[in-house]
């Protein structure tokens, strides 16, 4: 999971500044958040006392206010506007800003996974099918990603912010109201506990259902032609049919339990808001706490609803972000056959290519697509390759282009090992038209 996280936090390498404001500015619209229900306790203490406290900070506005002329009421009325003002402006930017690493990092993973791939040889196409590529880069990164990636993680951040100022006010006006409102707090870490695995299974087997079904889809199109004067229709009708049903039954999983979840997380936490309207009310009537605590300890538990909300989509999003990174980790990590090591520039015009006893197998237990292959061309030869389907003439010109290397023997440009030469500069001067139109 560790490798996962610095795998997407790297993302953020060449976006210092948004990261910079995003992580300020966060804790700056809680701080002006949470200070409302204390300004709504002020108004409501002045209603029915007379008489109320504003946070410290606040003070010399308001005595600035009342200088002028203004009722405390009136005055915290202002104060009120004002806040709701500054909130906005701050939380549009930093929603704003949110959005656009959205869609900055949504395309900067996707260019990372397809650069990765254009780099891989034949081994990696042999083992991942055009349509699950397809869906890696392109459902794994838009829908299970993007928006984790920035939104995810800092509206998880600002519920953390949120919960911890809003418990930490809740404790400086009445510590019994408190615990009774926290006590949903130890059932949602067990669901988390008891739900993670799960997730992740349904997650991994969802993603696997979609890859299969773009798969099937890919290969029966391409090959339309071939379908056709067979007369398969039926059975890739049949087969799709059976791909779509698994992948249906996949998707309600994940939406079963995605559901559940975020109602457990959403409504056990209301138990809360219960029990202060129930013991906050019957402490306000016995006159232990004032009407303004009761109006502000009940705005601070509304508060903790929605992150308590995002936080369990949290939970769920992390987890299904966690297996499509893991999915594009999968193919960025494969080795390519294949590297630019080669030190010396290639020649512009050369003499001769040479095949010392030149031998290919993919894996190191596969067949021999070559074995102890020797030749020699001088310049200006023209050479036909003659054999039969699989006899590995293809094989012999990927190696002669470096698409693959020999995995035993040596290819030699004018005596000089192939491998020690600039794989970009070798290729600029090979020419190749292949069979494929």
């Amino acid at each position: 999971m560790w490798n996962k996280f610095k795998w997407l936090i790297s993302g953020y390498r060449n976006h210092k500044l948004a990261l910079t404001w995003l992580l300020v500015g966060t804790p700056l619209i809680c701080a002006f958040y949470i200070t409302e229900p204390l300004i709504l306790k002020y108004i409501f203490d002045i209603l029915s006392e007379g008489h109320g406290t504003l946070p410290s900070f606040l003070q010399p506005l308001a005595n600035y206010l009342h200088g002028r002329g203004l009722s405390p009421l009136v005055g915290a009325v202002i104060i009120q506007i004002m806040y709701a003002v500054v909130i906005f402006v701050v939380y549009f930017s930093v929603q704003g800003t949110r959005a656009w690493m959205n869609t900055r990092l949504e395309w900067e993973f996707r260019q990372r996974a397809f650069d990765a791939t254009t780099g891989k040889g034949p081994d990696f196409f042999n083992a991942y099918r055009t349509g699950d590529l397809v869906t890696r880069m392109t459902d794994d990164v838009a829908e299970k990603l993007s928006w984790f990636a920035c939104s995810g993680i800092f509206r998880f951040y600002e519920a953390v912010l949120v919960v911890v100022l809003s418990v930490y006010h809740m404790l400086q006006l009445n510590v019994e109201l408190t615990l009774y409102t926290v006590t949903p707090l130890p059932v949602l870490i067990v669901i988390f506990m008891l739900t993670s695995s799960a997730l992740d299974r349904r997650f991994d087997r969802l993603q696997n259902r979609i890859s299969d079904l773009n798969s099937l889809m890919e290969a029966c199109f391409s090959g339309i032609r071939v379908v056709k004067a067979y007369s398969r229709e039926p059975m890739w009708r049949r087969r799709f049919a059976d791909t779509m049903g698994e992948r249906r039954a996949a998707e309600i999983g994940v939406v079963r339990a995605w559901a559940g979840i975020e109602s457990l997380y959403m409504y056990i936490w209301q138990v809360g808001l219960v029990m202060v309207l129930l013991v906050g009310g019957a402490m306000t009537v016995d006159a232990e706490i004032t009407v303004g605590d009761f109006v502000a300890f009940s705005t601070y538990v509304m508060f903790l609803v929605y992150p308590m909300f995002d936080i369990g989509q949290f939970v769920v999003k992390s987890r299904q972000s966690a297996v499509s990174i893991g999915r594009l980790m999968e193919i960025q990590n494969f080795a390519p056959m294949v590297t630019n090591h080669g030190p010396q520039r290639a020649p512009i015009a050369f003499e001769r290519m040479r095949f010392e006893d030149v031998s290919f197998r993919f894996g190191a237990n596969g067949h021999h697509a070559l074995q102890n292959v020797s030749f020699e061309v001088e310049r200006g030869d023209t050479v036909a390759l003659v054999g039969r389907v699989g006899s590995g003439k293809s094989t012999l010109i990927q190696l002669l282009m470096r698409v693959i290397d020999p995995t035993e023997g040596r290819i030699l440009l004018d005596d000089q090992p192939l491998r020690n030469l600039s794989l970009d500069d070798y290729r600029d001067i090979i020419g190749y038209v292949p069979q494929e139109p």
